[in-house]
């Protein structure tokens, strides 16, 4: 017998936006974040919460920034929609680190709900990478604006 949890449904990678935080359900909780092979920072979020939707504009451009950092996801779940077993939010935003070598032992983010905050913590936390972009690498761009208006965001 299995239990049954809130789930939104499943986005897939080709539906996944780039540059934007990745998109994880409940269903997709396991393979998404737990069975990754790569570093993931999750933002556990309810839309009607006010300091969540001030953090919103930081991930978002923290996503945009690290784009390039193939060893890393960051990523945001809807926890008002969604349930994880074992998981309970208690507060929101909640943000979780889980790292590659250790999934089974998350560690709580503390810190400044800043973009440089979220850096430094993932430069002391997850696999080394280098937050500047490669050269040549163009970065990502909505498909919505020019490509002066995505640099002005930035």
């Amino acid at each position: 017998l299995k239990p049954y949890l809130r789930s939104e449904p499943v986005v897939s990678p080709e539906e996944q936006f780039p540059g934007s935080p990745w998109v994880v359900v409940g269903e997709s909780f396991q393979s998404d974040v737990k069975e990754s092979t790569v570093d993931v920072l999750i933002d556990f979020f309810a839309p009607w919460c006010g300091h969540c939707r001030k953090l919103e504009p930081a991930w978002k451009t923290l996503a945009r920034k690290l784009a390039h950092v193939k060893t890393l996801r960051i990523a945001k779940l809807d926890a008002t929609r969604n349930e994880i077993p074992g998981l309970h939010i208690r507060g929101f935003p909640t943000i979780m680190f889980y790292p590659a070598k250790a999934k089974e032992q998350p560690i709580d983010y503390q810190g400044d709900r800043s973009v440089d905050s979220f850096v430094t913590f993932l430069k002391k936390h997850a696999q080394p990478f280098d937050e500047t972009p490669p050269p040549g690498f163009k970065g990502v761009s909505s498909g919505l604006l020019t490509d002066d208006e995505e640099h002005d965001e930035m």
